[in-house]
């Protein structure tokens, strides 16, 4: 079997634990853009028979191998840099809120300096979000690109730590962390009168929603200053997933504004922390 190119050799290691895997450009052409499928029905034609990834090696000689989601049981957070935020930063701190220690999954720094983070997808998660905040994608029915791929210029899908034997060994044979409880609650779709209750705020907005919560606990009354920073602090959370902003945002001015009005630092964190986690679980 000819494998002309280094991200042949790591689509063959991939196929040969069962991981079903397809041709992506390496680069932008006339024909599509750099990380889209050559083939025409794109991740529905992934496969981990090795004699298609001969067939492919020969047609595209040069290609990057995307792994479909769902149909290889993993689930996938990709968050962006290059976007209208930093999506790292934002996932970074919603993973700091729910105490989740990311280090625990396998996590790969993609070559414009996003994260991907992988778990395993459990049969009775149902349909999902397609993103967790307008910088942080779901990739469940997607794909991504094989972590060790790498691109024309040398970039890579680096893979933090461990080997891609490793990953996918832990891949075919289920032992990646599954999705958390809490990540489940915050990518459920909702049902169809809820996403039609919901009018999408822009940018601009979202930092004024901030803003006018800030002023309700600011002009809040003595004796009534807990309650109404947890109220702001469960709507605040609701921006985060909803929205374009950040949880440390959020966090960071609903702490402040808790001081200001003069409650208990302690009493204040864990006000906005159980606030904020009611209002991104959507309760």
């Amino acid at each position: 079997m000819r494998l002309p190119s280094t991200n042949g050799a790591l689509a063959a290691e991939y196929m040969r634990y069962g991981i079903k895997i397809f041709p992506c450009r390496e680069c932008d052409t006339q024909a599509g853009k750099a990380k889209s499928p050559y083939t025409r029905n794109g991740y529905k034609d992934a496969g981990a028979e090795l004699h298609l990834l001969s067939f492919w090696s020969c047609a595209y000689p040069n290609a990057i191998y995307g792994i479909p989601c769902a149909e290889n049981n993993i689930f996938v957070l990709d968050a962006d840099r290059h976007g209208a935020g930093d999506g790292v930063q934002s996932l970074l701190s919603i993973f700091a809120h729910y105490s989740f220690d990311w280090r625990t999954v396998p996590v790969i720094k993609t070559p414009r300096d996003g994260l991907h983070v992988i778990f395993s997808r459990q049969s009775s998660l149902r349909r999902t979000r397609n993103k967790l905040t307008s910088v942080i994608d779901v990739r469940d029915n997607g794909y991504i690109i094989a972590p060790g791929s790498i691109l024309p210029d040398g970039r890579v899908y680096q893979l933090l730590h461990g080997t891609v034997g490793q990953l996918a060994c832990a891949i075919a044979n289920r032992n990646l962390l599954p999705v958390p409880r809490w990540l489940i609650e915050l990518v459920a779709r909702p049902e169809p009168a809820e996403q039609c209750s919901r009018i999408p705020l822009r940018p601009q907005g979202v930092r004024r929603s901030l803003d006018g919560l800030i002023s309700k606990i600011l002009n809040s009354a003595v004796g009534n200053r807990n309650s109404i920073l947890h109220w702001a602090a469960c709507r605040g959370g609701e921006l985060v997933v909803q929205q374009m902003i950040t949880a440390y945002e959020v966090e960071n001015r609903l702490i402040q504004a808790g001081r200001q009005v003069g409650l208990d630092d302690r009493e204040v964190k864990n006000t906005v922390a159980s606030g904020m986690r009611k209002g991104m679980q959507g309760h």
